[in-house]
């Protein structure tokens, strides 16, 4: 899950606004609690999933609303799983919803990246009556091939021989066990490398993703990640017909919006047709401005 985002780190300031985060857990299915951090104060709410990917990063958003960032079952400060079939996609999707109602919040927008892109989708879909917007980042697909198949191949490209010898090295002299903090760190610092237009570039990792026990590789009895993915069978994703928004007409969720960065121009969105929703809006973070804004979205 991690792996996703670390591309995608610098598209927001990483100034905090306002007042402290207000930090909290929210109980959900399977006995579980989910760390959450709110920031802002505002009217409008958006609800982004990873906060232990995001960091402080997404607080640029907080400016003139409430954010709230948290963290799936099984990352970063939530709860550990150790019951693998308290892992899936309709899991999380009901997650957000028990993290809507724990903060008694009428009506929310979403932002979610990777597997998450699909997962604020999917909530969308469900609960079309709580959410204004949709943002995507780098969605995964709607299916597993061909695309899905693709990426993984040039990821797989991608990697570095002499990183992962070292890694091999690194787990036959028991570093895994003996410092658990600097495998991870190396684990993930080859395997971001295969994420970004620059393998040269280091030190992209979130602060503090090693201490985290959720975040590491080794050390558990089953990935969390590996689980989620195994839910979804094929990797197709269903399609189900909702409401957008209060529109009169039926479709697949609301509009849906992307962020897609051009040379000079910084982050623009651009849409990917879900409905047409004409009070659909898009969240549109600005490096270049340092500041984020929404967007009205016209309908297509």
């Amino acid at each position: 899950m991690i792996l996703g985002v670390l591309a995608l780190l610098v598209i927001t300031s990483s100034r905090s606004w306002a007042a402290p985060p207000r930090e909290g857990y929210v109980p959900v299915e399977g006995g579980l609690r989910l760390h959450y951090r709110e920031i802002g104060q505002g009217k409008d709410t958006v609800i982004i999933p990873s906060d232990v990917g995001w960091g402080t990063r997404a607080d640029g958003l907080a400016q003139g609303r409430t954010v709230v960032l948290y963290d799936p079952r099984g990352h970063g400060r939530s709860d550990e799983i150790k019951d693998p079939s308290l892992v899936g996609m309709d899991y999380e999707v009901r997650d957000i919803e028990a993290l809507r109602r724990h903060l008694s919040l009428k009506r929310v927008s979403l932002v979610g990246w990777s597997y998450m892109g699909a997962l604020v989708a999917l909530y969308a879909a469900q609960y079309p009556e709580r959410v204004d917007a949709v943002v995507q980042v780098g969605p995964m697909p709607l299916r597993k091939g061909p695309h899905f198949e693709a990426y993984i191949k040039n990821t797989q490209a991608r990697r570095d021989p002499a990183a992962d010898e070292r890694l091999a090295q690194m787990q036959k002299d028991g570093l895994p066990e003996r410092d658990p903090v600097a495998y991870c760190k190396a684990f993930y610092e080859a395997a971001a490398r295969t994420m970004v237009a620059r393998p040269d570039v280091t030190g992209i990792l979130p602060p503090g993703l090693c201490d985290l026990a959720n975040e590491r590789p080794t050390g558990r009895p089953f990935s969390v990640t590996g689980r989620l993915f195994e839910s979804l069978g094929d990797g197709t994703l269903p399609h189900r017909p909702a409401r957008c928004g209060r529109a009169s007409s039926p479709c697949t969720g609301p509009e849906t919006a992307s962020l897609s960065s051009r040379r000079g121009t910084g982050w623009r969105p651009s849409r990917t047709r879900a409905c047409s929703c004409s009070k659909s809006r898009a969240i549109c973070p600005s490096p270049s401005s340092r500041r984020s804004s929404l967007a009205p979205s016209t309908p297509s």
